[in-house]
């Protein structure tokens, strides 16, 4: 994850990094809604019973004050601390390509840096994170261990490197110092014989929870890791992890577990797509197709092949595409707010530069100033989609519409 680190003392790669965290911060506001969908890789991983029989139990424990043992040992080993922490190396900065551990000299660069490190706790994102984190990795290690005293050995711990003798070990320790709390194993490893074993252990737990809760990681082609690439293909690396993670490995998986899963995720996408769109007072199509095709558009489930079917809707004006296929008249509310140049361009160069301009040109035309000037300056403004908050800039927009007789 260290490819082609930007050299910043370029001024290019100074400007890109700027206005990457300006677009973070006018744009990601929502993003919590929009990672509902999560629930269904708990599901898709382990099955209903197994994400959430033991898991919200010990999670309900921090509301009631009792310690919540199975989620603090979580947290020694670095597992679900998404609250804890600020900085780069986030869930959110991945998502968001501005996860480089870089900053600039300025005080315009160092202020961008510290509101966009806030923003995961200001959005919620960090907390959903490690909630969700929290509650795969207490299951997992609970189906694991329930495994291991059958005498069975759960195959994918080969693919994260844990081989039979090293689970007949952590079995053993377990045995020895943990306990089941509840339907939940606590394996309690801070007291393990072998200490190596336990951080073998907590590592291999960690990448299979940034499997399963996507953390954009190598997926994404080496141009997305270069200066111009990263930034016109910016908030594209969700999407291109979510094509490895879940589409092409959905389609060598063949069990319940699975389309459960695709099930649920569909319909956490569809009620996404239904609250963003009420958030945004834009009309909200009910039809079965449309709340189908919206539901996979938002919850990653294909991947970037959505991003291409949007990309052909645009171009095309609506005339192909899965939403002409079907005789779905609304565009895609994923891509209601974007045109063919920022398809293409990417946020910085095919919005953020439009917007500027346009801001630029309303008012220095004075008597001509529009609400569309007016909508492209609320959209420069940081946290203006912030989920909840944005109603109230909502209502501030059309005040000082009215205020000024804008048209």
């Amino acid at each position: 994850g260290t490819y082609a680190i930007p050299d910043m003392n370029n001024g290019f790669a100074r400007f890109n990094q700027t206005a990457k965290n300006i677009n973070f911060l006018r744009m990601m506001g929502g993003v919590t809604i929009s990672s509902f969908p999560d629930f269904a890789r708990l599901i898709m991983a382990d099955g209903v019973f197994r994400a959430f029989g033991g898991s919200f139990r010990h999670l309900s424990r921090g509301l009631t004050g009792i310690d919540n043992i199975a989620a603090d040992e979580l947290r020694y080993y670095g597992i679900g601390i998404d609250a804890f922490v600020n900085g780069r190396g986030g869930r959110l900065q991945a998502i968001s390509d501005i996860n480089e551990y870089v900053v600039g000299n300025t005080k315009i660069e160092k202020g961008l840096e510290y509101l966009s490190n806030k923003m995961g706790q200001i959005n919620l994102m960090n907390r959903w994170t490690g909630a969700m984190k929290t509650i795969h990795a207490i299951g997992m290690q609970t189906k694991v261990m329930d495994t291991l005293l059958k005498g069975k050995y759960d195959h994918r711990l080969f693919r994260l490197g844990i081989s039979e003798s090293d689970a007949i070990k952590i079995r053993d320790n377990v045995k020895k110092h943990g306990k089941k709390d509840g339907t939940a194993w606590v394996y309690n490893a801070k007291n393990w014989d072998d200490q190596e074993l336990a951080i073998k252990w907590y590592q291999a737990l960690k990448k299979e929870s940034d499997r399963v809760i996507v953390v954009p990681g190598q997926e994404k082609p080496l141009f997305m890791s270069r200066e111009l690439g990263k930034t016109t293909m910016q908030f594209k690396s969700f999407m291109m992890s979510a094509t490895q993670r879940v589409t092409i490995a959905g389609i060598q998986r063949q069990d319940a577990h699975l389309m459960q899963g695709v099930l649920f995720m569909i319909g956490m996408g569809a009620l996404t797509y239904v609250y963003k769109n009420k958030e945004a007072g834009r009309e909200v199509d009910l039809s079965p197709q449309a709340l189908i095709i919206e539901g996979i558009d938002r919850s990653g489930a294909l991947g970037i092949l959505m991003e291409v079917n949007n990309m052909a809707e645009i171009i095309s004006a609506g005339n192909l595409g899965l939403r002409a296929l079907f005789n779905v008249d609304n565009p895609g509310s994923r891509y209601a707010s974007r045109g063919v140049t920022e398809s293409f361009l990417g946020p910085t160069y095919g919005s953020l530069g439009d917007q500027f301009f346009r801001v630029v040109t309303g008012l220095s035309s004075g008597d001509d100033f529009k609400k569309s000037d007016l909508r492209n300056v609320r959209r420069l403004i940081p946290y203006q989609n912030l989920s909840g908050f944005r109603v109230g800039i909502d209502k501030i927009e059309e005040s000082i519409g009215e205020q000024f007789n804008l048209r």
